[in-house]
């Protein structure tokens, strides 16, 4: 084989991976479980990524001592948090080693970043949300403004685990963009 079909090769398999994990994402976004997280918003840019939107979930710090908690979770390792979908923020129900099969119940896959005894700290893998540079000013209006803000994130969670985000909803209402 010569070197052109050998680069053209190679092309067509980075197209075909990136145009595979844009569809993942979109058919998780489609077909996903709708969960509501509280959110707290952190506002950095970055040179090379741009602007977004640092988040940390209020659910990514969990109290084990009122929770069923699978003893197998160490840091590093893989867990499950089972949320109940209620009004207004899902609620935690458990946290597992394998995804729960209760009905009722959305398996969110998250990364465990530490555990002592009474406390587990997971990370869901969904901590930036980008926005238009353009829309800059009109976020850093929304809720550093003087008042509290109710911001959360609206979530699709796949059948595998996987969540992305749909929206950031601010007092309720979703960011246009």
């Amino acid at each position: 084989m010569n070197a052109g079909k050998w680069f053209a090769a190679i092309v067509l398999l980075q197209m075909a991976f990136l145009v595979g994990e844009a569809a993942m994402r979109q058919r998780g976004l489609d077909t996903g479980r709708p969960l509501v997280l509280r959110v707290h918003p952190v506002d950095p840019r970055s040179l090379f990524s741009g602007q977004y939107m640092a988040l940390g979930f209020d659910a990514e710090d969990i109290d084990a001592a009122h929770l069923p908690v699978s003893a197998s979770l160490k840091a590093g390792s893989t867990a499950y948090v089972s949320f109940r979908p209620d009004t207004p923020y899902a609620r935690v129900a458990s946290v597992e080693s394998s995804p729960s099969r209760f009905s009722g119940v959305v398996p969110l896959r998250a990364t465990v970043r530490w555990r002592d005894g009474k406390r587990l700290r997971v990370d869901f893998g969904m901590d930036r949300y980008y926005i238009p540079e353009a829309r800059q000013a009109e976020v850093n209006r929304l809720w550093w403004n003087g008042r509290q803000r109710d911001v959360s994130a609206l979530v699709k969670v796949d059948s595998k685990g996987r969540g992305v985000i749909e929206h950031i909803l601010v007092d309720g209402k979703p960011l246009p963009y």
